[in-house]
C-alpha cells in the first residue's frame, strides 16, 4: 500500500462490503444516527450465454455418438478490479453530513489475493476515517460522520499478474479547498502480497523523477511552473502510484507539487520513460 499519511491500521470498518471475493452484494444498513447506502456494481455476470438448440433444418451429425454425454462446465470468470460506491449520511438539511467513497475491490482472483486486496483497502478507509475525526475543523458531526470523498484515479489488472488501484481522498476541513490526499495499492495475484514500485520500475530514481517532472510541466498551468520542470522525489511522503498498460500513474498530495488550489495532481508516465 502506498499513500501519504494513512499510517494507522484500525479495525476493518467496511470489511463486509469490500471482501467481495467472487460476488458482489448490496446490503443497506441503518443505525440510530447514520444511514448507510451501499451501491455495488454487478459482479456476478453470467459466466456464459445459455446454450441454444440446433435448428430443425440442420443436417444431422455424421460422427459416432458417444456413449456418455460430455460434461458442461462454465468457463472461469476473468479476474477483475471493480469499483463500488459507498454512501453514508447523517442529519438532515443544512446539518446533513455525507460521505461518498468510490472504492476498488478485487474479484475472481484467488481467495488469497481477493482477501488481501480488499482487506487492505478496508483498513485504509478505516484508517483515514480515524485520522480525519480529530482534525481541527474536520466538521464531523456528533455521530462521528465526517464529510469524506474517495474517487478513482486509475486502476485495473496489469499483465494478468497484478491488481493495481489509485484513488484520491478528500475531506472538507473548512476554508476554501479542504484537504486532498491519495492512496495506491498493488497486489500480486498469485501470492496476495503487496508489491513495491521497484517491482516494475528499473530506471534510477533520478531518471524517473525527471520523467515525472516533465509530465507535470506539461500538465500544470504555466502560472504554477513558471516554465520550470518541477523537482520531484517519487519516494517522498505524499506520493502514491499504480501501474497499468499505459505506464505508471503517480498522484501527489495537495500542495506537494503545486499550490493548494490545484488540489491533488496526478500524471501517467509511459513505461519507456521509467524502464532503462
Amino acid at each position: 500500500m502506498n499513500h501519504s499519511f494513512l499510517t494507522r491500521r484500525l479495525p476493518l470498518g467496511i470489511a463486509a462490503v469490500l471482501a467481495l471475493a467472487s460476488t458482489a452484494c448490496s446490503s443497506p444498513s441503518t443505525d440510530a444516527a447514520v444511514t448507510v447506502t451501499e451501491t455495488v456494481p454487478a459482479a456476478t455476470e453470467a459466466a456464459s450465454s445459455p446454450a441454444t438448440s440446433e435448428p430443425t433444418s440442420a443436417a444431422p451429425s455424421t460422427s459416432t455418438p458417444s456413449s456418455t454425454a460430455p460434461s458442461s462446465t462454465a468457463p472461469k470468470k476473468p479476474v477483475a478490479l471493480k469499483w463500488t460506491t459507498i454512501s453514508r449520511s447523517s442529519g438532515t438539511g443544512a446539518e446533513k453530513t455525507a460521505e461518498k467513497l468510490e472504492v476498488p475491490y478485487l474479484t475472481n482472483a484467488s481467495t488469497k489475493a481477493n482477501t488481501a486486496f480488499n482487506a487492505e483497502v478496508s483498513r485504509a478507509v478505516a484508517s483515514w476515517r480515524g485520522e480525519v475525526a480529530p482534525m481541527p475543523g474536520a466538521n464531523c458531526d456528533e455521530a462521528g460522520m465526517c464529510p469524506l470523498a474517495m474517487d478513482r484515479i486509475d486502476g485495473g489488472i496489469y499483465k494478468q499478474s497484478y491488481a493495481s488501484a489509485l484513488t484520491s481522498i478528500y475531506v472538507w476541513t473548512g476554508g476554501a479547498h479542504g484537504l486532498t490526499d491519495s492512496f495506491g495499492l498493488t497486489v500480486d495475484l498469485t501470492t496476495g502480497d503487496s508489491v513495491g514500485l521497484d517491482t516494475f520500475v528499473t530506471a534510477p530514481d533520478s531518471v524517473v523523477n525527471a520523467a515525472v517532472g516533465r509530465a507535470l510541466l506539461n500538465k500544470l498551468p504555466a502560472t504554477e511552473t513558471q516554465g520550470q520542470t518541477p523537482n520531484i522525489d517519487i519516494r517522498q511522503d505524499g506520493v502514491a502510484w499504480s501501474v497499468s498498460d499505459k505506464g505508471v500513474s503517480f498522484a501527489f498530495a495537495e500542495g506537494l507539487v503545486a499550490s493548494n488550489a490545484q488540489g491533488l495532481v496526478s500524471v501517467t508516465v509511459p513505461w519507456s520513460e521509467v524502464n532503462g
